[in-house]
């Protein structure tokens, strides 16, 4: 099948402009979609919906608040939930975060929230944030979450050997965080 829709956000913007969508699938065939519309003005909304086997439009939720600056980064179906990962705006103006949402799977009604940020002083909690184009969420084998991406200490300065270039951060189930490395490249003077 073959389906386009599209709907207005409040920022005039449309959901024919989504960037960084993921999908998973369901137990029935259903598709998951979730997104970011980062190319309009603010907000920039995350948006998640769910299509039917057939791809008719089931529900769409759009949201903003915290995630006013958001980067999707993963949807995972659970079964009676899906969990959408964020890479968001943190509570200082230079970090950023890792979202966890919780959705009703059938109905898509919000079920709960968890947000994680490095506890680091800044400008090291900046450095080490997670740029908002190349974050990747993956599953691991024990249920855990694997959350891995360049950093903003990359992008700033990608030949410095004492700023992060790369994070890897776990978390567990319930959304915890588990344990994180930085990575960082060793400069070889010639």
């Amino acid at each position: 099948w073959l389906k386009t829709f599209h709907s207005l956000m409040g920022n005039g913007c449309t959901t024919s402009n989504i960037r960084y969508v993921w999908t998973a699938e369901g137990v029935n065939g259903e598709m998951y979609l979730a997104g970011t519309i980062p190319n309009c003005p603010d907000p920039r909304y995350l948006v998640v919906f769910k299509l039917d086997n057939t791809g008719n439009l089931i529900w769409k939720y759009n949201f903003t608040g915290h995630f006013t600056k958001s980067y999707c980064m993963g949807i995972f179906y659970n079964g009676s939930t899906i969990t959408v990962i964020n890479r968001g705006e943190g509570s200082s103006s230079s970090s950023v975060s890792v979202d966890f949402i919780q959705l009703n799977s059938t109905t898509g009604g919000y079920h709960a929230h968890k947000s994680w940020e490095p506890d680091l002083p800044s400008p090291a909690n900046f450095s080490a944030g997670l740029l908002n184009w190349s974050p990747t969420v993956v599953r691991l084998n024990n249920g855990n979450y694997c959350v891995y991406g360049n950093t903003f200490g990359d992008f700033y300065n990608p030949f410095s050997n004492v700023l992060p270039h790369f994070s890897v951060l776990e978390f567990n189930s319930n959304h915890d965080f588990v344990k994180g490395y930085t990575i960082n490249s060793t400069r070889s003077e010639e």
